[in-house]
């Protein structure tokens, strides 16, 4: 074999692990993403459950599709109650003016 097209051969080879060592690794963020989604879905319980079983076949059937129309259209998650503590829950129902814990009607 002429040495150029050795050398243009062994070329062609790195190059095509370098795409393909850089194909895995984005697939593999991509699958560790869609995972993390669809294990997120299925743990809210601020959704009914027809929502999930039609948001998880979209995630499922259009993959990274799915995720992307997941992250823009799915409704936001519900925001967590605030633990507080006694005081600040006294100096609320304080200042509503009804009976706080502990109080009598």
């Amino acid at each position: 074999m002429h040495p150029v097209v050795a050398q243009f051969s062994m070329n062609m080879q790195s190059d095509d692990a370098g795409l393909a060592l850089f194909l895995l690794v984005v697939a593999v963020v991509t699958f560790i993403l869609w995972l993390r989604e669809l294990v997120s879905l299925l743990k809210r319980q601020d959704m009914k459950d027809v929502d999930k079983i039609v948001w998880t076949i979209v995630l499922c059937t259009l993959n990274l599709l799915g995720l992307v129309i997941y992250w823009f259209l799915a409704p936001p998650k519900a925001k967590r109650s605030i633990a507080r503590s006694e005081k600040e829950l006294k100096d609320y129902f304080n200042s509503r003016g009804g009976p706080g814990p502990n109080q009598p009607n």
